[in-house]
C-alpha cells in the first residue's frame, strides 16, 4: 500500500493535489492512503513523533512559519528514501529542490493530467 502525504498551506490547494493523488492510485490500481496537512510542522510531527511513513510527499515550497524546503531538509534528516515532489508557483525556487534529493517539481495550478504524466 501506497501512502501519500500532500502539504500545502492553501486548504482548497490540498484538497484539489489529494484528489488528483487518489485519482492516480485508482486508475493504476493500486492501494494507497493519502493524508493532508495544511501545515509543514504537522507534517514533521507526524513524520518524527509518530514514525508515519511515506512513500510519497507532495509538498508547497512557499508556506507559513516552516517553508517547504526547510520541511524537506528536516524530512531528509529522517528519511533519505521517500520520493519529495514540490508543487509551487514560483520556478525560481524549483531548482533548489534538487539540494534535497527532490524528484521533481510541477508549476500550480497542476491538474490530473500534469500530474500523472510526471
Amino acid at each position: 500500500m501506497l501512502r501519500i502525504a500532500v502539504c500545502d498551506d492553501d486548504k482548497e490547494a490540498v484538497v484539489r493535489h489529494k484528489s488528483i493523488a487518489e485519482q492516480c492510485l485508482r486508475e493504476c490500481g493500486c492501494a494507497g492512503e493519502t493524508l493532508s496537512y495544511t501545515a509543514s510542522e504537522n507534517l514533521l510531527y507526524d513524520i518524527t513523533e509518530d514514525h508515519f511513513f511515506f512513500d510519497l510527499i507532495l509538498l508547497d515550497i512557499e508556506m507559513g512559519k516552516l517553508n517547504g524546503m526547510e520541511t524537506a531538509r528536516e524530512i531528509r534528516k529522517k528519511d533519505q528514501d521517500v520520493v519529495l515532489v514540490f508543487i509551487t508557483n514560483m520556478a525560481q525556487y524549483a531548482i533548489n529542490g534538487y539540494d534535497v534529493g527532490a524528484l521533481d517539481y510541477v508549476l500550480k495550478p497542476i491538474n490530473y493530467y500534469t500530474f500523472s504524466v510526471r
